[in-house]
């Protein structure tokens, strides 16, 4: 099927967001949409791109977009990477696809932080026929507090109440980096996955920076998705990871704590970063996602 990718724009908390929509190029009656959010810090031309791509050729309007201060978006100050302000970008972004006149029913896609941030959005939206995750993180606050401990987490933050005071007195920012700057064999290896995707030409697409608003910390150690798990019924939850996933257990748990319908799929050999872009796992995930949708 020939698709074509057209620009787009939708309005929210007052900023212009960027989008595009991928659809078919030729409409002759209503199609099933989704939105697709983007990892966290990501941008509309990196992973969320291959998958709007292949949906399209599968029949639907797909729209991907750049977060509140990411990419091509408004928002200042940069790169503020705030899961609660993430999820209003996608209410806002469902606001603008019911709007189009060929859309009928509308599906989430929502993949790494994407799937922890559209699921916090879904459980207020019942506009939002299923919910699909890939690679997903939910609990976010779980996941600082585990790797920190509260010490570490008390240090951060006042580092973060610091470089607040320094915007406000300098108009400076010295941001933090997303993703790692080299390669080191003694990272974790979900770090040196996020190296090998976004520091070289797999992920260094769009404009996308390695940059982080020290103080989007403020809102990730407190964001969990698992706050609102039960609340997702009867939206139908469909979560992928990979089988070497060293995050396939915040999926996991997001299973546990979520009521029925919901679903748990393992896809053999692949890791975090191999569903982003790897065609081999990404097309077996387009499968299960079509599937789940119809």
């Amino acid at each position: 099927m020939t698709i074509t990718k057209k620009s787009v724009y939708f309005i929210s908390n007052g900023n212009r967001i960027a989008a595009e929509l991928h659809q078919p190029k030729e409409i002759k009656h209503k199609c099933p949409a989704v939105i697709i959010a983007a990892p966290q810090a990501g941008v509309k031309e990196q992973t969320v791109q291959i998958y709007a791509e292949k949906l399209a050729k599968k029949g639907f309007i797909a729209l991907t977009f750049d977060h509140s201060s990411f990419g091509a978006s408004e928002g200042e100050p940069r790169f503020h990477e705030n899961p609660f302000n993430k999820a209003e970008d996608c209410r806002n972004a469902i606001t603008f696809l019911q709007t189009l006149h060929y859309v009928d029913e509308i599906h989430g896609l929502g993949i790494c932080s994407g799937g922890g941030y559209l699921a916090h959005a879904v459980a207020s939206d019942r506009r939002v026929k299923s919910l699909a995750t890939v690679s997903a993180y939910f609990d976010h606050r779980g996941f600082y507090h585990n790797i920190m401990g509260r010490d570490g987490i008390l240090d951060l933050l006042t580092q973060t109440n610091k470089a607040r005071e320094h915007y406000l007195t300098t108009g400076e920012i010295n941001y933090l980096p997303h993703a790692p700057e080299s390669d080191h064999l003694e990272m974790p290896r979900l770090f040196r996955e996020f190296y090998e995707y976004y520091m070289t030409d797999r992920g260094a697409k769009g404009l996308y920076e390695s940059k982080f608003l020290p103080w989007s910390y403020e809102s990730l150690v407190n964001f969990s998705a698992l706050d609102i798990a039960d609340r997702l019924s009867p939206t139908p939850l469909l979560m992928i990871v990979g089988t070497e996933a060293d995050s396939a257990y915040e999926s996991e748990k997001m299973f546990d704590a979520a009521n029925e319908p919901k679903k748990l799929a393992r896809i053999e050999g692949s890791n975090h970063i191999g569903l982003y872009d790897v065609d081999e796992y990404v097309n077996q995930a387009i499968d299960m996602i079509i599937k789940f949708f119809k």
